[in-house]
């Protein structure tokens, strides 16, 4: 039902692919390239429309059943006006994904996206919080990360021994757990460079 993407900007300055027509062949349909051809910054407006994809990809994935990223199959609605960019649909098979960009920095890109048809499952208010790393290592960011979910929802429980862990089915669908009951949330965590962020909508039925 929702993902999100956070993408740090200066940690991506080595990736050429997304600077080559091969690689935008890969990743963006031709619409989406007349968009980033027109785009001020094409590069930085390419790393926003990989990360509303893959933000997309991670709400789409409990519908879609599709372990492999296709960003290419991640179809957005974006035109050659640049202006309405603060959200955007994107298609994927028969689903439509509303994704948002939550922040658009020089030096961060975050955006979550949600099922359009499971809007209405939603009944709290969504919580996104942002972590900064000093260690860019992947195993520490995603224990510090993992850690942050669980002081969040020891504070919202007021429950300082709280067992709190996340666990992803065979989707790949992260999904909190306070002990062994799963919560009625629908949890998305992404994080790269020195960036993570975390999302949750409490839902009327765990999605």
């Amino acid at each position: 039902m929702i993902g999100n993407d956070v993408i740090d900007l200066t940690h991506v300055r080595q990736h050429r692919w997304i600077r080559s027509a091969r690689g935008w062949d890969k990743a963006f349909t031709a619409a989406e390239q007349a968009f980033l051809r027109a785009a001020h910054e094409p590069v930085a407006a390419a790393w926003w429309l990989w990360a509303c994809k893959e933000s997309a990809y991670k709400a789409g994935l409990s519908q879609q059943r599709e372990r492999t990223f296709a960003p290419r199959k991640i179809v957005s609605q974006v035109t050659i006006d640049a202006t309405a960019t603060q959200e955007l649909i994107v298609s994927w098979g028969t689903q439509n994904i509303r994704v948002r960009t939550v922040q658009r920095r020089p030096d961060m890109i975050h955006t979550i996206a949600t099922l359009v048809a499971a809007e209405s499952a939603a009944k709290g208010n969504e919580v996104v919080r942002y972590l900064t790393f000093r260690d860019t290592t992947y195993a520490t960011q995603h224990q510090q990360l993992r850690q942050d979910v669980t002081r969040y929802f020891q504070h919202y429980y007021q429950r300082a021994d709280l067992k709190v862990s996340i666990r992803k089915n065979e989707w790949g669908i992260p999904t909190v757990y306070l002990a062994d009951d799963p919560l009625p949330w629908a949890f998305s965590c992404s994080h790269h460079g020195r960036f993570g962020a975390w999302v949750v909508i409490q839902t009327r039925d765990l999605q």
